[in-house]
């Protein structure tokens, strides 16, 4: 960062500052305080929206996009990454061990063990073998299986859910002032849905037919090998017996299990959400007390504002934390330079001239 810009903004006067002030209450007078209501929340949520849909943002700051750590790039990289370590790790290993066993075999054993489908039709056989498999199964369910495929899970679902949504709102761009914009927008996402549906069958159904094509099993037995798989039941009376077969396998398990598991977590995740919103209907509908004002009443004034209802309400269902509010509140209070209970450019200035102080550069 230049020096001169941040001469400029730290020695920038009162007046300075006032120029860019963009609040709509703000008069020749000076900017008047005005409390927060439940307005300016659904405001800023719908700004938020707004942001996140356009991609405004130009850098990252706190009005960016929160990118949950399941969910970012690194992640994703850091789970393949642990996956191929182990893949490569019990392929060396098991197949330099276990004369018996080719590379397939052995790439196959270790992704039934991380998978925990366990079909049982290879398996180690000598003291050594059993007690090093203790420790390559404990690491392999809890690690990859439990930590790294839930993170693929979670990437894969957002990127379904992500390009069903950039079809719609890229649909719906297109007809923005037709008349007919919203019977057309249903359309889309109606076929949207059936596309997405008839991916995740592919997926889930398509190499288990394959499989059962080249070992010479009936429609029926096929079907049953796909959902005994990926559900990791893994009864083991039907399973890939020849090189082939079980190369797609080392492929399609992995990818079955992936997908059974989020479909399993969506349709929990359906129930329990209309359960908890049926739930939060029914407690919005309360009347108010006078425990309840009692309650809200952090400032102890004896009234309750936006701001304190706001809080007191996300709390009370569980949307936030006492812990979370705090956290938010010690967060605004260390932006907070100059302790006015505002956040302006005044603020950021403060902030710019620490950092170039603390670099080293000559601040005016």
């Amino acid at each position: 960062m230049s020096s001169s810009f941040t001469d400029s903004l730290c020695g920038a006067s009162p007046s300075t500052n006032d120029a860019f002030n963009t609040n709509p209450t703000s008069t020749a007078a000076g900017p008047t305080s005005q409390k927060p209501t439940v307005h300016t929340a659904v405001a800023i949520a719908q700004q938020m929206k707004l942001r996140q849909d356009k991609k405004l943002q130009s850098e990252a700051g706190l009005t960016s996009d929160f990118l949950n750590f399941t969910s970012s790039p690194k992640t994703v990289l850091m789970a393949f990454f642990l996956i191929i370590i182990y893949l490569v790790s019990g392929t060396v290993i098991f197949y330099t061990w276990i004369e018996e066993w080719s590379a397939v075999d052995a790439i196959y054993f270790t992704i039934c063990t991380f998978t925990t489908i366990g079909f049982g039709d290879i398996y180690p056989q000598t003291m050594g073998q059993r007690i090093f498999a203790i420790f390559f199964v404990v690491f392999g369910i809890m690690i990859i299986g439990g930590v790294v495929l839930g993170i693929l899970t979670d990437a894969l679902f957002n990127l379904v859910k992500n390009g069903k949504k950039k079809a719609v709102n890229d649909f719906m761009d297109k007809f923005e002032d037709g008349t007919d914009s919203i019977d057309e927008a249903k359309v889309i996402t109606s076929l949207s849905k059936l596309l997405t549906i008839a991916v995740v069958v592919a997926m889930l159904f398509g190499p288990a037919f394959i499989i059962g094509h080249l070992e010479g099993w009936k429609f029926y037995q096929s079907l049953y090998f796909a959902v005994v798989a990926s559900s990791t039941v893994g009864y083991g009376d039907l399973s890939p017996q020849n090189t082939n077969t079980r190369i797609i396998a080392c492929f399609y398990l992995p990818l079955c299990v992936t997908i059974m598991a989020g479909l399993f977590a969506k349709t929990t995740s359906i129930f329990m959400d209309k359960k908890a919103a049926k739930a939060e209907a029914g407690f919005l509908e309360r009347k108010l007390t006078r425990e309840d004002i009692a309650n809200m009443d952090i400032e102890g004034d004896g009234k309750v504002d936006s701001e304190e209802f706001l809080v007191f309400m996300l709390c009370a269902l569980g949307k936030v934390s006492a812990d979370d509010i705090e956290k938010i509140y010690k967060s605004f209070n260390s932006l907070d330079e100059d302790k006015s209970g505002e956040l302006d450019l005044t603020d950021i200035a403060d902030t710019i001239c620490e950092e170039s102080q603390d670099k080293g550069e000559e601040v005016v």
